[in-house]
Protein backbone atom coordinates (compact mmCIF):
# COMPACT_ATOMS: atom_id res chain seq x y z
CA UNK A 1 0.00 0.00 0.00
CA UNK A 2 2.79 2.13 0.05
CA UNK A 3 2.62 3.40 -3.89
CA UNK A 4 -0.55 4.95 -2.47
CA UNK A 5 1.59 7.22 -0.34
CA UNK A 6 3.89 8.05 -3.34
CA UNK A 7 1.19 9.21 -5.22
CA UNK A 8 -0.44 11.08 -3.01
CA UNK A 9 2.89 12.67 -2.12
CA UNK A 10 3.54 13.57 -5.68
CA UNK A 11 -0.18 15.59 -6.05
CA UNK A 12 0.80 17.58 -2.88
CA UNK A 13 4.55 18.42 -4.06
CA UNK A 14 2.92 20.10 -6.68
CA UNK A 15 0.76 21.89 -4.44
CA UNK A 16 1.95 22.44 -1.04
CA UNK A 17 4.88 22.26 -0.03
CA UNK A 18 3.88 22.26 2.99
CA UNK A 19 1.64 19.61 3.20
CA UNK A 20 4.34 17.34 1.37
CA UNK A 21 6.74 18.11 4.72
CA UNK A 22 3.89 16.49 6.84
CA UNK A 23 3.71 13.34 4.86
CA UNK A 24 7.36 13.28 4.71
CA UNK A 25 7.67 13.20 8.25
CA UNK A 26 4.68 10.91 8.54
CA UNK A 27 6.80 8.56 6.47
CA UNK A 28 9.61 9.30 8.64
CA UNK A 29 8.03 7.72 11.96
CA UNK A 30 6.23 5.06 10.19
CA UNK A 31 3.12 6.84 10.77
CA UNK A 32 1.29 5.20 7.48
CA UNK A 33 -2.29 5.95 8.70
CA UNK A 34 -1.56 9.27 8.11
CA UNK A 35 -4.45 10.56 5.68
CA UNK A 36 -3.72 14.14 3.99
CA UNK A 37 -7.50 15.73 3.23
CA UNK A 38 -8.18 14.74 -0.02
CA UNK A 39 -10.38 17.64 -0.77
CA UNK A 40 -7.56 19.63 -0.90
CA UNK A 41 -6.32 17.76 -3.69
Amino acid sequence: MYWKYLEIEFEYQKKDELLLIKIDAARLYGNYTYTPPLQCL
